[in-house]
């Protein structure tokens, strides 16, 4: 027994040009819908931005008002030098994201330069150390982490 799949026998060259031309309409579909979707995260994304400059400016002071003690207190620049092996540091860091503390942490062991800032101010490189605009505490101390807080927070207000 023979058996026949056609009449006629394939032509190779029609088989590859079918393909070349279903893969060129795939790469386009696919160029097509990246497209979509970048431009539709980039609407997206400058929706937010103005809507956030809308409420940033309705709620901002105007310019030369003095600063209130809850804007002054959420603008201190809180940075903890941390690793994240130490449990004092983990402890502190929870702390303050429980408390609403906004702050940088810089991981000493993940970075040359954060260690070398570290030493600057703190010589013997312990851990946490914090700095809250330029008032330097070393070790966690949520009494003195709030006070330094509160005395960066005035000294904006009276500005």
């Amino acid at each position: 027994m023979l058996c026949r799949r056609s009449a006629r026998p394939a032509d190779p060259a029609a088989s590859n040009a079918s393909r070349v031309v279903y893969v060129v309409i795939g790469v386009v579909a696919v160029a097509l819908v990246s497209v979509g979707l970048t431009y539709r995260v980039l609407r997206d994304r400058m929706i937010v931005a103005e809507s956030d400059r809308a409420i940033a400016s309705a709620v901002a002071p105007p310019p030369g008002a003095p600063m209130t003690k809850s804007d002054a207190l959420a603008s201190v620049n809180v940075i903890v030098y941390t690793t994240s092996w130490c449990p004092h540091c983990k402890r502190a860091k929870a702390w303050m994201n429980a408390n609403g503390i906004r702050y940088e942490d810089r991981d000493v062991d993940r970075s040359r330069e954060y260690a070398a800032q570290l030493k600057a101010i703190n010589g013997r490189g312990s851990i946490p150390t914090f700095d809250v605009e330029g008032q330097i505490a070393v070790g966690f101390s949520e009494q003195e982490v709030l006070a330094m807080r509160e005395r960066a927070a005035a000294k904006k207000a009276v500005r």
